[in-house]
């Protein structure tokens, strides 16, 4: 017997890791569970992205210096309306920055600010092109001073 380990603490070693790995696992399908959005693919149906890019101008304040540092990006219906916001990029840009020129402080705050003025992209956006194209309007970085 000089060598040998005994069954008894194979068996331990066995009702350990079979603890663990029953434990992970029961963890993980209540976290599925308990929040099924951390399984689901994106939605169907989404667009191809354009990103306009980083802009900073200043708000209309006419008593205090105040400006708008915002990301955005675009979701297209396809492909040929992503093609065209790229060949009009300056003129996309010049209405973007006369949208958000033309705001107060008090107009872009919050989130009913933020939705507010993503409505109003999307409507400009829209205007400049043959086919209304434009989804939906991302912010990826939105900040106010």
């Amino acid at each position: 017997m000089l060598g040998q380990r005994p069954f008894g603490r194979w068996i331990l070693i066995l009702l350990a890791v079979l603890l663990v790995a029953g434990g992970a696992a029961g963890g993980a399908f209540w976290m599925v569970r308990r929040n099924p959005a951390v399984v689901q693919a994106a939605p169907e149906g989404t667009g191809p992205l354009y990103t306009i890019g980083e802009l900073v101008t200043n708000l209309n304040e006419p008593n205090r210096r105040a400006y708008i540092q915002v990301e955005v990006a675009v979701e297209v219906q396809d492909q040929k309306v992503r093609k065209e916001l790229e060949t009009r990029a300056a003129q996309v840009k010049n209405e973007v920055l006369v949208i958000l020129r033309a705001r107060s402080m008090e107009h872009v705050q919050g989130a009913e600010g933020m939705r507010r003025l993503a409505e109003d992209l999307q409507a400009r956006l829209n205007s400049l092109l043959p086919d209304a194209g434009v989804r939906k309007v991302y912010f990826t970085e939105f900040v106010v001073q």
